[in-house]
């Protein structure tokens, strides 16, 4: 027997808003972009790292309704209202996510034809890849402190840091399989948090108070913090205690 294909769209399954049959979901290889290098003194770039930059998944939907060309076309139109989410869920991997955005949208002209199928395209930039719902989480807590956090999946993978300083904290360093950030001439107060995590564009933040204190690191700290899938060791220092939050979700090719 065939076994039924459910999605959920921001928490919403299709199969609650009306008589849809999902006939299939089809995965496009992940798009991609060769980084290179320039060869110094010679014609040509070296070949560097291949980046993903979007990841695109179809879903072909059937309406299972054979009379009423009216009540098709409304449910075509639903069907691309439910699109419009960001968060989407599939019944082979429901405890993973892809953030994505609707790049095309199904018919309501083909809802007309009793035996076309629908078709929802979404497309995942931020980031192209599966993550999972819930992360990997560790904390650590005095004024230095290290440990292990397990990371699942098969792609490298963001981490993000929450510490909660007892005292102001005017220094901290925090280090993520052997890469290492350093904020220094910091005034973050008792109690009060300063983040490290990502943009709409899954880009750096640091930020305390709604200011960035992007500029308050070190020449020599690293560009960002990742974890690789598997234990990666993590630790910290600060100039006073302070509980530290390490969260990672992992991410699948």
């Amino acid at each position: 027997m065939a076994r039924h294909i459910e999605a959920w769209m921001d928490g919403v399954a299709l199969s609650s808003l009306g008589p849809y049959l999902i006939q299939g979901v089809q995965e496009d290889p992940a798009e991609v972009d060769a980084m290179a290098t320039p060869r110094l003194g010679m014609d040509g770039q070296w070949p560097g790292v291949q980046r993903r930059t979007a990841l695109r998944v179809v879903i072909l939907v059937a309406i299972r309704e054979l009379y009423d060309l009216g009540r098709r076309s409304m449910l075509a139109e639903t069907l691309a209202g439910w699109a419009r989410g960001s968060v989407l869920q599939l019944s082979n991997h429901p405890e993973r996510r892809l953030r994505v955005r609707c790049t095309g949208w199904p018919s309501v002209g083909a809802a007309r034809s009793y035996t076309e199928e629908l078709r929802v395209e979404l497309t995942a930039w931020t980031p192209p890849y599966w993550e999972d719902q819930q992360p990997a989480r560790l904390t650590l807590t005095g004024d230095q402190a290290e440990g292990s956090i397990r990371l699942p999946g098969t792609a490298r993978a963001p981490i993000a840091v929450t510490v909660t300083p007892t005292s102001a904290l005017t220094d901290l360093s925090l280090t993520v399989g052997g890469q290492t950030i350093t904020l220094e001439e910091l005034a973050v107060p008792a109690g009060e948090q300063l983040l490290l995590t990502r943009d709409d564009e899954d880009n750096l933040q640091i930020v305390s108070g709604g200011v960035s204190l992007m500029r308050r690191r070190t020449p020599a700290s690293a560009d960002d913090l990742y974890c690789d899938p598997g234990a990666v060791a993590v630790s910290y220092g600060a100039n006073v205690n302070c509980e530290v939050l390490f969260e990672a979700r992992g991410r699948w090719i």
